[in-house]
């Protein structure tokens, strides 16, 4: 019978799934250090139809972490977005709290000690080193902005004024 430690679970990260993982030895906590492996973070309700878009367009299937107590889910990808597109959609991401972690980040990844604050669990747990493209990420963020935009659902109008 094998128990999981963070140590454990930390080669796990490392040699199954090709991430630079690390324990912090006071918190048992392990994190990710962007470089290699980028991450977009953004609202649980905005990841939530993220996924499906990229499931229906066959490229998911990527590893997305969770943060209950903030209400995140962040997507490992791979280093592929151009400098250009960082700058020029900033504006846009932020406008709906979407963060790419820039080089040097850390990410939390679940650990058998993560407890309360620490918490973080897999929405889709990550197997191998696969890791979708970050532009595939973002360019299933600009459908769902776009459609939910559009959308009558989540239209707001102004309050309609009585006559009396």
């Amino acid at each position: 019978m094998t128990t999981d430690s963070a140590q454990s679970r930390c080669l796990y990260y490392r040699h199954t799934c090709h991430l630079p993982a690390t324990v912090d030895p006071a918190t048992g906590a392990i994190n990710v250090r962007v470089g290699l492996v980028w991450a977009i973070e953004m609202p649980s309700h905005l990841g939530q139809l993220v996924k499906i878009d990229l499931d229906r367009r066959r490229q998911g299937g990527g590893p997305i972490v969770c943060h209950p107590r903030r209400a995140t889910w962040t997507f490992l990808t791979r280093s592929q977005v151009p400098a250009g597109i960082l700058t020029h959609e900033a504006p846009l991401w932020s406008n709906h709290r979407i963060v790419i972690l820039q080089s040097g980040a850390q990410v939390a990844l679940p650990s058998p000690q993560g407890r309360g604050i620490f918490y973080r669990g897999w929405i889709n747990a990550t197997q191998s080193p696969y890791r979708p493209s970050g532009l595939a990420v973002l360019n299933s963020v600009r459908s769902v902005l776009f459609t939910t935009k559009r959308s009558p659902a989540t239209t707001t109008y102004p309050p309609v004024r009585s006559h009396s």
